[in-house]
């Protein structure tokens, strides 16, 4: 009977029109009563314009005063728009506007509650409620289902390396989603509880299922939507506009909190956090906008549910308006840098019934309280991590008084240190650099930069006057590993010739003038060059093996032309043709130094430019070389020039089989509704929002010559989780093990993604659809009709391999190793043994400096049975092949007697060996040498 009456009241909801509302008089939807953990209102969007995009970082505050504000964190694509509230409260005209998701570009649109503590994670004894007022139009966009608000979670591992997080992740906390069944004609939201028990999470991906209300609808228009949940009787009940449509018992020993070892649970609004430490998100469905979101920390009564609905019915806040005055203060932003200017706001505040606000007053801090308008700007000149209290008193013209609170958070903008690297005035990006042995490298700090947020203003705020950063006033490099010695205090300098083999790292250290300090490092690996001219070599299990450098014909910045052919170097015969480069998208750049043999010889095909989704290398390849049945395990290899991604791609394929759509006959339906995704490919999918992880290998298979993922199906066909291709050039590997029935991808050597496979799956052309060819820089989308999937500009190939075989994590590892090594994988001859590792002559207990303990290390060794150095030629000082008293004459002579320092023919240089800093004295010259 009760679901009977459900079912009853959600059609009458549907179907009765909304009763005419008097006009409110405060412009607020909501007002905090004692529970009240937040209140988010979208009305104080200044400057922006109805229909216009709300600029990431928008402050939205906490109308409580207890400085819960949101942000906008997210909004790159411009999805979340300003918007005309309910005009039943837009009393001034103006002032009650919306939040609206028009566009779907991505999943990881957010307004983010600042949220540092645990005020929304519900125990097993905290009763709590949710109040959304929501305005619903016609559901579009991609999304096949997201969260619209809540603090629900899926997947988040604290550490990725505790387990794939695919397997070991697990779902938490409590929110309204929307699940896409409109094409089955069921409803579509519900209330989503998913428990912890004692800390550990009940619903993962091996556990029980997630645990739901039963699903409900909302109709177009404005609504009132509302979770109970209540922790005596042990329900939860889902009500719209006053009418429960739903309810659902709970365990006891439940709450909805975060579980050990996972990530803080933070309420969010238009998302959910599915795994953020890989870019992952659950956005809510366009034509959804919220008016309005309400927290409290109390189980709603029916009759409080019902009474709220019939205030926003009548144009009434909640709680409505009385005799006693009520101050409120919001602030532009709860978190500030120093210098930069908030914007106070008494406005909300409430006079009590038929009284005025008559004087407005204001108190920073310590400082007493000053008389002044109903807004105020201030700044402050230094940080404070706890923050600056700020009170507003309000007086109404019967002299009755109310006081509002809120706390200002002001730090010193961070300092960041950036390393850029060039040889010869080209450019090398990224965090491990592979040169040369002999090479000179220009080292530039001078981008490192104080980082003041682009929204840091001074005050006045009108005036657009930006916080000045601290300029950077310390430069110290440090390339030998050796941190208390600096080689270079200059922002740009040219190093010593790397001679020596081996890996080397640099590290730089910048100061700025308000005392921040900030670091960045990066390695640098010495290997001969010119072993080898290629990045791959052939093996039995070789299909198809591409070396992008052997287009002699093609000068370096010109465009590939239509018809140039490339040579597939396995014999096999699937050569690659260019096709549709007509914007000259595709040119030929250079290539690996240390694959420059004979030097000049080294090339890539490289993408600077997006005019098309076309450009593209494809095989010619007419039968079904590159069609993989479910027995067979096979391997793509590409070695990647990754530069920044730019272009209008919102995502493509830079390798792979990869099709959608492609029907044989058009006429048999429309294509972008019976279409299908085939084949695998690497694909970048445009996740700005959350970089760095915007890659992933996505693998959509057939069974029995049936695409099972089109259109209306199950679009999850990406491993996880999506990784990083940072800048630079690397080795980028998907492994599919038909035997361990495991994909796996790979860059530079360890794996980043992984799924498990269903033995039927094929990566196969389905029947009666376009044959899978095998591309470079672009995927098939339907060729029949011109349309393809280009892959971004900024990211160049320079060889790519394809193995009939599933290259294993030590083989992958190995190939690593050798193409670092100058060798390229699978090299038919061994690499040469490691360089030996290095020390400074003299430094015999090996701490960087020269002093009386590396005499007395000697001494202890040679006389007293102390251990020896950790390197002995560390320890012969005087370089003669023995560890004798003579080497630690040798270091207390140039200590205390003006001798010459180790291993050096005179006397040191008048620069050597002092410290920048002088809080250490002078140091010893040391000797670099092997050990």
């Amino acid at each position: 009977m009760r679901t009977m009456l459900r079912l009853l009241a959600g059609l009458l909801l549907a179907a009765a029109p909304q009763a005419v509302r008097a006009q409110g008089n405060v412009g607020r939807i909501f007002f905090p009563v004692p529970e009240t953990v937040g209140i988010w209102e979208f009305n104080e969007l200044q400057g922006i314009l109805d229909g216009e995009a709300i600029p990431e970082g928008t402050l939205i505050p906490d109308l409580t005063g207890q400085g819960l504000d949101a942000t906008v964190e997210v909004n790159g694509g411009g999805d979340l728009k300003a918007g005309a509230g309910d005009p039943s409260f837009d009393d001034p005209p103006g002032s009650n506007r919306e939040c609206q998701r028009t566009g779907f570009s991505s999943h990881a649109v957010r307004v983010a509650v600042n949220d540092d503590a645990d005020l929304f994670e519900m125990a097993p004894s905290d009763d709590f409620s949710i109040e959304l007022y929501v305005n619903r139009e016609t559901v579009v966009g991609s999304a096949n289902w997201g969260i619209l608000a809540g603090t629900w979670h899926s997947r988040n591992l604290l550490d990725d390396n505790q387990g794939n997080p695919d397997q070991n992740g697990a779902w938490y906390g409590y929110g309204l989603i929307r699940n896409d069944t409109a094409s089955t004609g069921q409803a579509e939201w519900i209330w989503i509880l998913s428990p912890v028990v004692d800390g550990v999470p009940r619903i993962g991906f091996g556990q029980a299922p997630e645990v739901k209300l039963p699903a409900f609808d909302i109709p177009e228009g404005r609504h009132y939507v509302v979770l109970s949940v209540n922790r005596v009787d042990q329900v939860a009940i889902g009500y719209v506009d006053g009418v429960e449509v739903a309810r659902l018992g709970l365990d006891p020993m439940w709450s909805f909190t975060t579980p050990d070892g996972y990530e803080h649970a933070r309420f969010l609004m238009f998302s959910g956090e599915d795994d953020p430490t890989r870019g992952a998100y659950r956005g809510s469905p366009a034509g959804t906008h919220l008016d309005a979101v309400r927290v409290q920390r109390k189980a709603m009564a029916p009759e409080e549910v019902l009474e709220v609905w019939d205030n926003i019915q009548a144009g009434e806040p909640t709680p409505e308006p009385t005799d006693t005055i009520r101050a409120a203060l919001t602030a532009s932003s709860t978190s500030v840098v120093v210098g930069q200017c908030v914007r106070l706001s008494g406005e909300s505040s409430y006079a009590g019934a038929g009284q005025t606000i008559t004087k407005h007053e204001w108190k920073v801090a310590d400082g007493p309280f000053e008389e002044g308008a109903a807004i105020r700007e201030i700044s402050f000149d230094g940080a404070n991590d706890a923050g600056y209290d700020v009170t507003l008193r309000v007086t109404n013209g019967a002299g009755d008084t109310s006081v509002a609170r809120t706390r200002i958070k002001v730090r010193q903008p961070p300092v960041a240190a950036r390393i850029a690297v060039s040889l010869g005035g080209l450019p090398l990006p990224g965090t491990f650099l592979i040169v040369p042995k002999g090479s000179v490298l220009t080292l530039d700090g001078s981008q490192s930069a104080t980082l003041v947020p682009a929204n840091a203003v001074r005050c006045p705020i009108a005036t657009g006057e930006a916080v000045p950063p601290a300029p950077i006033v310390q430069y110290r490099w440090d390339l030998d590993g050796k941190p208390l010695t600096t080689e270079s205090t200059a922002a740009v300098f040219d190093t010593a010739p790397y001679d020596v083999l081996g890996e080397r790292p640099v590290t730089l250290v910048v100061r700025n003038e308000a005392g921040q300090q900030a670091n960045a490092s990066l390695k640098v690996k010495v290997v001969e060059a010119g072993r080898s001219g290629l990045l791959f070599h052939n093996t039995p299990e070789t299909l198809v093996h591409f070396e992008l450098s052997g287009l002699p014909e093609v000068p370096e910045g010109s465009p590939l032309p239509n018809g140039q052919g490339i040579e597939d170097l396995s014999g096999n015969g699937y050569h690659a043709t260019v096709e549709a480069n007509d914007g000259g998208d595709l040119v030929m750049g250079p290539g690996s130094m240390i694959y420059d043999a004979p030097p000049g010889e080294s090339r890539e095909v490289q993408r600077p430019l997006f005019t098309s989704h076309n450009a593209r290398l494809a095989i010619n390849d007419d039968g079904d070389a590159f069609e993989m049945p479910p027995d067979a395990s096979f391997t793509v290899e590409l070695f990647v020039n990754r530069e920044t991604v730019v272009g209008s791609a919102n995502w493509g394929i830079l390798a792979g089989t990869w099709h959608s759509r492609n029907l044989l006959d058009d006429a048999q339906g429309n294509p972008d509704q019976n279409g299908a995704w085939y084949g695998y490919g690497l694909i970048r999918n445009d996740r700005d929002a959350n970089p760095p992880n915007e890659w992933s290998w996505v693998l959509s298979p057939v069974v029995d010559g049936v695409p099972r993922i089109g259109f209306p199906q199950d679009p999850e066909q990406h491993l996880q989780p999506f990784f990083d291709i940072p800048a630079g050039r690397h080795y980028v590997v998907l492994s599919v093990d038909r035997v361990g029935q495991v994909a796996t991808g790979y860059v530079d050597g360890k794996a980043v993604a992984r799924r498990d496979l269903p033995p039927e799956w094929s990566f196969t052309t389905p029947d009666g659809y376009e044959h899978a060819r095998f591309l470079l820089f672009s995927g098939e989308d339907d060729p029949s009709v011109g349309t393809y999937r280009g892959s971004p500009a900024g990211t160049h190939l320079d060889a790519v391999r394809v193995l009939a075989v599933a290259l294993t994590p030590g083989e992958v590892t190995e190939n690593w190793e050798a193409i670092c090594a100058g060798d390229g994988a699978d090299p038919d001859e061994e690499p040469p043994p490691p360089p030996k590792p290095t020390f400074h002559r003299g430094d015999a207990d090996d701490n960087g400096l020269l002093q009386l303990t590396d005499a007395i290390r000697v001494l202890g060794f040679l006389f007293l049975g102390q251990a020896a150095p950790t390197c002995l030629e560390a320890g012969d000082a005087d370089d003669n092949g023995q560890l004798q008293l003579t080497d630690a004459i040798r270091i207390l002579g140039f200590l205390f007697l003006g001798g010459p320092p180790p291993d050096a023919p005179g006397p040191p240089p008048a620069a050597c060996g002092r410290d920048p800093e002088g809080s250490l004295g002078d140091l010893g010259c040391l000797a670099y040498t092997n050990c």
